[in-house]
């Protein structure tokens, strides 16, 4: 894929290939990863695909290097991460964003994912927000930025 795109945009098909796309990325690059099918975890992880692939409003890219699921959205109390995270699941992107959140992705190495953050950088985006697990790391974009060459390990 090119550019980013909406992700409801793509056919249930191109959908699918999506997932499995993240699911021939890790494999190759992270094969003890926890977010692997297996015959163990099919069920929980179908469920949890079955979400996204209904409900995601957001944008998707992805190429040999990364998968991602993100979106264009507001922070107005970087304070207070749980009601961003409250805010802006499921949502279609914010007209009047200042944040972008990586709502899913996988990558070959680190520095793929924060390459794709520098390509996707705009002057309005005050932070960048990663959501692992439910759980949010909120950012401010020029430090991030900033400290591309240094351990990305921390950011993430």
């Amino acid at each position: 894929m090119n550019a980013p795109t909406l992700f409801q945009s793509l056919s249930h098909k191109e959908r699918i290939e999506f997932f499995v796309s993240c699911q021939e990325l890790l494999i190759a690059n992270h094969p003890q990863s926890e977010f692997i099918f297996t015959k163990d975890n099919v069920e929980a992880r179908k469920h949890w695909v079955n979400q996204f692939l209904e409900k995601y409003k957001g944008y998707v890219y992805y190429d040999e290097k990364i998968c991602v699921l993100f979106n264009k959205v507001r922070v107005d109390d970087p304070r207070s991460p749980k009601d961003i995270l409250k805010g802006m699941v499921y949502q279609p992107p914010h007209e009047n964003f200042n944040a972008v959140s990586i709502d899913f992705v996988v990558f070959r190495k680190l520095g793929d994912c924060m390459e794709f953050c520098k390509s996707q950088y705009s002057p309005q985006i005050e932070w960048i927000v990663f959501v692992k697990k439910n759980e949010l790391k909120l950012y401010k974009t020029k430090d991030l930025l900033v400290h591309l060459n240094a351990p990305l390990a921390m950011f993430l």
